[in-house]
């Protein structure tokens, strides 16, 4: 596999690695997303309107215990607005609840709630009703007190003049004084009136006693006046007192009031504790699926984050992996290259980078072992041509030598022809003297000139031998000087390799 093979597979690792952390986080974040919209759109909202329909039933309950602490009747419509606006508030809450998306459980509750918000309502309803009758009573009741104490007054008056006429004898004053006494008693015990009194036993009572008085005021003798006084205002007692619309009825429906009001008020605050504590579950249920929901968001949050620093860290140990790999497959292959060529650059072309891996650098020493091979044996054809040009100039100089050897033996035997000629100038009178010793001389210097034309000669054509020796020495160092420039070229072709191989290194 090639380098950039290798690369562009580590890259694309990474990559899918890149790709797989962005999908996981996708997921993830969706997950997470789910969760919280759970919290925030179903969770949240289902505890928060469970808060506020408690709250709504506990401010209709206060504002109904704040209708009952009222003694004025004038407050009494704002005050019933004021619950009306809560149970509508109250409705309301149940409406938005029941929308929610609710569990089993919750919608079980929720109907619990449903069924006894009403009775609530109902019975509150019911208290102020009674409370409003009450108040009213108390005001009737103050008016009759007020009516009952001026009669007590008068009675009293009436009575204590009635004793004053029976003072001058004992017996009639103390039938004046039974007779007074009994009214003034009951009386009293009316005004003094409470929840724990019977009041019908009491109305009996003083209606025995203004029986007895009536009857026994007519044994009693005393002025008309006093005894008119005196029935007229024991007269008005029952009028007061007595009937359906009498003090004594309205302290009875007081009491039944004061009654119901309790008993009420006893459901009431049994209904509320009911209800709260259906709605205490209902927001306990809420807020436990709030606690679970939240739980599951952090759960998801924790496994994203695992996810995400797993498949971070194996993207690093890839990328490590991948870098550790390139660097090695580079590292390696070029530092055998550069150590090759500093030692081809030093004119050692015997070496060889022999790796034989299949990628870019493969094929780079693969080259460089080809351009060696190549090199080594240009240089060995240019030693081969030099030790050829160095044997013909041995042969060169040979000749040469030859050459000036005969130059000098021609040089010898042409001062010999000079010294024969010189003779032949010196012996002129001789040659007058013997005409035969002449042609002799003559024939011998023919001879000698026959020997130094062909010694010319052949002088002649060793100094042609010689040119042509030398013009092809010529020629060799003319080839030579081709593949000394090869060669040179060669070692820039090589030297710009060398510089590329350690930019790439």
């Amino acid at each position: 596999m090639s380098i950039v093979q290798r690369i562009r597979l580590g890259f694309t690792l990474l990559l899918v690695l890149l790709l797989l952390l962005g999908a996981i986080s996708y997921l993830k974040t969706t997950s997470i997303h789910g969760r919280f919209q759970q919290v925030t759109e179903e969770a949240t909202p289902q505890a928060l309107t469970a808060s506020r329909l408690r709250a709504a039933l506990l401010m209709a309950d206060r504002d109904s215990l704040a209708h009952l602490a009222i003694r004025e009747t004038s407050a009494f419509p704002e005050s019933r607005q004021r619950v009306a606006h809560d149970k509508v508030r109250y409705e309301q809450h149940i409406k938005a609840f029941a929308a929610l998306t609710l569990d089993t459980e919750s919608e079980r509750q929720l109907a619990r709630v449903t069924d006894q918000a009403p009775r609530l309502f109902t019975i509150s309803e019911q208290l102020m009703s009674l409370h409003e009758e009450s108040v009213e009573l108390e005001r009737v009741l103050s008016r009759m007190r007020s009516e009952l104490l001026h009669l007590d007054d008068n009675y009293r008056s009436a009575a204590d003049l009635l004793v004053r006429y029976t003072a001058g004898r004992r017996s009639l004053q103390n039938k004046a004084e039974l007779i007074t006494s009994g009214i003034a008693r009951d009386l009293k015990l009316i005004l003094r009136a409470d929840g724990n009194t019977d009041l019908v036993a009491l109305q009996g009572v003083l209606a025995k006693d203004i029986d007895i008085a009536n009857q026994r005021l007519e044994r009693i003798v005393v002025p008309d006046d006093v005894k008119a006084r005196f029935t007229r205002h024991v007269a008005r007692i029952p009028q007061l007192v007595f009937g359906d619309k009498g003090l004594i009825a309205t302290l009875v429906r007081r009491q039944q009031i004061s009654q119901q009001l309790h008993g009420l008020r006893e459901q009431q605050e049994a209904q509320s504790q009911q209800l709260g504590e259906v709605l205490d579950r209902l927001i306990a249920i809420s807020n436990q699926s709030m606690q679970e929901d939240r739980l599951s968001a952090d759960v998801a949050v924790d496994s994203a984050r695992t996810w995400i620093v797993m498949v971070a860290l194996c993207s690093v140990l890839i990328a490590l992996i991948v870098a550790w790999s390139t660097a090695r497959s580079i590292q390696v292959p070029l530092v055998r290259i550069n150590r090759v060529l500093g030692l081809m650059a030093q004119g050692d072309m015997t070496l060889r980078v022999r790796y034989p891996a299949r990628n870019e650098l493969g094929e780079v020493a693969n080259s460089i072992d080809q351009l060696a091979h190549h090199t080594k044996t240009l240089l060995m054809e240019v030693q081969t041509g030099s030790e050829y040009l160095v044997s013909e100039t041995r042969k060169t100089a040979e000749i040469g030598e030859q050459v000036m050897s005969q130059v000098q033996a021609q040089k010898a035997q042409t001062d010999q022809v000079a010294a024969a000629i010189f003779e032949l100038e010196t012996s002129a009178t001789e040659v007058a003297r013997s005409s035969d010793h002449v042609r002799r001389e003559v024939g011998e210097a023919n001879d000698e000139s026959r020997l130094g034309r062909h010694l010319m000669r052949a002088n002649r054509d060793g100094i042609e031998q010689l040119a042509t020796d030398i013009a092809g020495a010529m020629a060799i160092t003319r080839k030579l000087e081709g593949y000394s420039s090869n060669i040179g070229n060669i070692l820039e072709v090589i030297r710009g390799m060398a510089e590329q191989t350690n930019l790439l290194a």
